[in-house]
């Protein structure tokens, strides 16, 4: 099929580029000094795959930074800490509360970890859900049981029914999940905040990083 330049003019207007009276041969001259039409279709292309990754990553930033901080609460032993205080006062209704905030952030910290297709956040997920794995017994003594993608699944009625004992040796401690999971998820948000700003370095032409990626995996030299 021959390619006219009403056609590449078509290809500017979808990119939303501007068009003018440039010919056909003006688009591929322009190539040449990396002005051109290959050029500013491929800075835009780059440019959506760096937006698309950096919102990914910014998601993800999000999600395992909160699960530190909710784990964290946990981890505490001071008198005003969390459990702390429920001991003194035998109330263990915002022990409950911020349990149900930290599965919720758990899953959705594994939901974002889903979404990208980095080597190092593979190692992550699979930390997560091997913390879990390997309280398995004293978390289902508390209502929490897990799925086979490693999600988590939380009985609110278990929950309230387990006794104070069984709540401390399943969260808090060395030996608790709290600990491990607000470490990693601390190295998830220290990783996705560099990814983060990885992505909002977008270049054109030959210096892309979509360049750089399909040269890395280019088979064919």
């Amino acid at each position: 099929m021959r390619v006219t330049t009403n056609m590449l003019n078509a290809q500017m207007s979808k990119a939303g580029l501007p068009t003018g009276p440039s010919t056909l041969f003006d688009y591929m001259d322009k190539g040449g000094s990396g002005n051109g039409l290959l050029d500013a279709l491929q800075s835009k292309s780059d440019s959506a795959i760096n937006a698309l990754n950096k919102g990914k990553y910014e998601k993800l930033e999000k999600a395992s930074d909160l699960l530190s901080t909710q784990a964290q609460k946990f981890t505490k032993k001071d008198a005003d800490s969390l459990m702390e205080k429920a001991k003194a006062s035998g109330d263990y209704s915002e022990v409950y509360e911020e349990l149900y905030s930290l599965v919720d952030s758990y899953n959705d910290t594994l939901a974002s970890l889903d979404k990208t297709s980095e080597g190092l956040n593979a190692f992550y997920r699979q930390s997560l859900v091997d913390i879990c794995k390997d309280n398995k017994e004293a978390l289902g003594n508390i209502g929490i049981t897990q799925n086979k993608d490693g999600s988590l699944v939380l009985d609110k009625e278990k929950l309230k029914a387990a006794e104070p004992a069984a709540l401390e040796k399943a969260l808090c401690g060395d030996d608790g999940m709290a600990a491990h999971l607000a470490f990693v998820a601390g190295r998830i948000a220290d990783n996705a905040q560099t990814n983060v700003g990885s992505a909002s370095n977008v270049y054109g032409g030959n210096g892309s990083l979509l360049n750089a990626y399909q040269n890395k995996y280019n088979f064919w030299g």
